[in-house]
């Protein structure tokens, strides 16, 4: 469902040729704008403008649907789980009530919910439909920077802002884990939908859970065996790859528009 995710994607765009100084800071600039957006028309203004630069990046379809997935996921569970357990009501009895899902004459729930029952609020399901907004657009720019930006890239930057060798491969290792897990966990729901029946179908998700951390304990096994007798040094050498002035300031000039969407 997820695959493809956060995995560098090898192609001359104007996004490539930028430095990768530049798109570092355009991801903590729109993270930091989007988390601090305080409407739905300023995070909708964030999200426009992500839109637009994957456009212009011009990425396939197979790395655009995981990406399109995820984030509808996202925003439907917090917009689902806000509407039906929206802390302002249930706390001060704020909100406007759409629909009563269980009454609160019931006497276990009537004291679980202070008296209230179990209902959907609009202020809710507006409230959810922002935080997952604003989650969708930390995710989606990080997606971004990922696919544009080879581990060389990452490297040199670490470097340039005096990374510790060893924190720095850290991280990248991590970051190479996140597509290993997916595909892993893609061949596992392969197998279990050839190997069981229907009836097993609801223990999918735990039998895909605990194959897959069996698997990523082997990797990481065997990833830590591999350091061990190469005994490397964590000294990684600088990119050889020239960037593009004006790509650079293109997006420099993204990172500082993106701020006054706040004004929206």
């Amino acid at each position: 469902m997820f695959r493809g995710l956060f995995v560098y994607y090898d192609r001359e765009t104007w996004l490539h040729r930028a430095h990768p100084l530049a798109k570092l800071a355009m991801c903590v600039s729109t993270s930091a704008v989007a988390l601090a957006a305080p409407t739905v028309v300023s995070i909708l203004a964030v999200a426009l403008l992500l839109l637009g630069l994957l456009v212009s990046v011009r990425l396939p379809r197979s790395r655009l649907f995981p990406l399109a997935r995820l984030v509808v996921v996202l925003v439907a569970l917090t917009t689902l789980s806000q509407a039906v357990f929206y802390y302002e009501y249930y706390v001060r009895g704020a909100g406007t009530v759409l629909v009563v899902l269980v009454p609160k004459d019931i006497p276990v729930l009537r004291e679980l919910t202070l008296g209230r029952g179990v209902v959907v609020t609009l202020e809710g399901i507006i409230y959810g439909a922002l935080i997952g907004l604003k989650f969708a657009v930390v995710i989606v720019v990080s997606q971004v920077v990922v696919m544009t930006t080879s581990l060389t890239e990452f490297i040199a930057v670490m470097r340039r802002l005096r990374f510790p060798s060893k924190l720095a491969f850290l991280l990248l290792a991590g970051m190479r884990l996140v597509p290993v897990a997916l595909e892993e966990l893609f061949r596992i729901r392969v197998v279990l939908r050839m190997k069981t029946s229907r009836r097993c179908a609801l223990l999918h998700p735990l039998l895909a859970a605990k194959c897959l951390v069996r698997e990523l304990v082997v990797r990481a096994a065997m990833l830590a065996v591999a350091l061990e007798l190469r005994c490397p040094k964590f000294e990684f050498p600088a990119p050889s790859k020239s960037y593009s002035r004006l790509c650079t300031l293109a997006v420099l000039a993204l990172t500082l528009l993106s701020p006054t969407l706040l004004l929206l």
